[in-house]
């Protein structure tokens, strides 16, 4: 049987909230969390809803990600010289 599809109403959805070093922070004070909808059996593939609140910071990805932007935008810059603008 398939696994059933996940609804939500991310403006009611209470969210994990995510914990920020000093280090990772550039500018403001982002408000961070998610909500895990699905992760596959291997690990290697899952989804959430992520929110943050405005601010700048610096992460990094340890694989593949994609982004769906429901509301705002976001810039994101590479180590390299590379750099892409997402959302509205």
């Amino acid at each position: 049987m398939p696994d059933p599809i996940a609804v939500l109403n991310v403006r009611t959805t209470e969210f994990e909230p995510w914990d920020m070093s000093s280090d990772q922070l550039i500018a403001g004070r982002p408000q961070m969390g998610s909500r895990s909808l699905y992760r596959a059996a291997d690990d290697r593939t899952w989804t959430a809803v992520w929110t943050s609140t405005k601010g700048s910071f610096w992460c990094q990805y340890a694989g593949d990600e994609r982004i769906h932007f429901l509301e705002g935008k976001a810039t994101v810059t590479a180590e390299q010289p590379a750099a892409g603008q997402a959302g509205e």
